[in-house]
């Protein structure tokens, strides 16, 4: 068992597809099985919460979190600004611009882009030096949206299999995406520091 004291530590874990990894670290802090239907556990001190990626760096950010396990797209989609931890080998993946085959060719033309990184989004087209560009901001599955409605899109590449099936291509790699523990700006104290050591050990 996890032994702590004082103010609790409240971490914040990945739901998703990362859910599964989440569990098995909280059964390994606990050294217990655990209810898999629930959305929070407790130990001694320590308050584990299962939360969405992109809301992991905004809790942290507002000091709901302590530390938490996200992305680093999320981290920059939301312009975080958190101190990386340790990097973990849970997943790895692309943010990329997703187009018809030689869409790069044409980036002098009005650019319209749905996604749901605007952030990103904008920051790429900016950097390229495109003006004319609108975005729109959805939940997911952009590329269903492509080339009918959009000409493009920005979203998170794994395997490009969706990509194919919808007969797109893969233009440009925007960022490289990797899973961090992370915490929010200020010291770290014992308990602090025990509780990221035991999670880098059982991560």
């Amino acid at each position: 068992m996890i032994k702590t004291e004082a103010k609790k530590i409240n971490v914040g874990l990945p739901k998703g597809f990362l859910n599964e990894k989440s569990l098995d670290l909280i059964e390994r802090l606990l050294n217990k099985k655990i209810d898999k239907n629930l959305l929070k556990f407790k130990s001694k001190g320590i308050n584990f919460y299962l939360l969405k990626l992109r809301d992991i760096p905004v809790l942290l950010e507002k000091r709901d979190l302590d530390i938490g396990i996200t992305l680093t797209e999320w981290i920059n989609e939301c312009g975080s600004k958190l101190t990386v931890i340790t990097e973990l080998d849970w997943y790895k993946g692309k943010i990329s611009l997703i187009a018809k085959v030689g869409f790069m060719k044409k980036l002098n033309k009005k650019i319209t882009c749905v996604t749901e990184y605007p952030r990103i989004a904008e920051g790429f087209f900016k950097k390229k030096r495109i003006k004319n560009f609108k975005i729109q901001k959805i939940s997911g599955s952009s590329e269903g949206l492509v080339p009918e409605m959009y000409n493009c899109c920005i979203d998170c590449v794994e395997t490009g299999k969706t990509i194919k099936r919808q007969k797109l291509n893969e233009e440009y790699i925007i960022i490289k995406t990797k899973t961090v523990l992370v915490k929010r700006s200020g010291s770290i104290n014992k308990q602090l520091r025990k509780t990221i050591k035991l999670i880098q050990k059982f991560a």
